[in-house]
C-alpha cells in the first residue's frame, strides 16, 4: 500500500523518512520538529504541545 503524504492525517511507522516527508508536506500544522541522533527520537512541537514519535 502506498502512502499518501498529502493526506491530512498520518500514522507513523518504523520508517522515519516517511514521517519526515509527511511533516514537510504539512508545515502549517506544527511549529518545529527535532531528531535526536543519539536516542533516535523525533519530537514535534505544535499548538497542543509536544509529541515524541
Amino acid at each position: 500500500m502506498s502512502k499518501d503524504f498529502k493526506a491530512l492525517t498520518y500514522i507513523a511507522d518504523d520508517n522515519i523518512a516517511d514521517t519526515v516527508t509527511w511533516l514537510l508536506h504539512h508545515q502549517d500544522v506544527f511549529e518545529t520538529f527535532h531528531f535526536d541522533v543519539l536516542s533516535q527520537e523525533l519530537s514535534v512541537t505544535h499548538a497542543a504541545g509536544r509529541d515524541i514519535i
